[in-house]
């Protein structure tokens, strides 16, 4: 759906559910679009971890966290 593991670790968001988007966005559950993998990166990055291990499928997506 024009979204790849490398773009996404670079912010790019794909919005899949436009109406669980409106509806997180207005119980203010986001900050913006696309915030939250590189933040989870850099996060782990200054906890003096590896970079996380994204593995994606076509419908979904693991985060391994060593």
């Amino acid at each position: 759906m024009g979204q790849t593991l490398e773009r996404m670790k670079e912010g790019y968001s794909k919005i899949r559910n436009e109406a669980l988007a409106h509806a997180f966005s207005y119980m203010n559950l986001i900050e913006h679009w696309g915030s939250g993998i590189p933040r989870i990166i850099g996060k782990v990055k200054a906890a003096g971890l590896r970079e996380p291990e994204f593995i994606g499928g076509e419908v979904d997506l693991r985060i391994n966290i060593y």
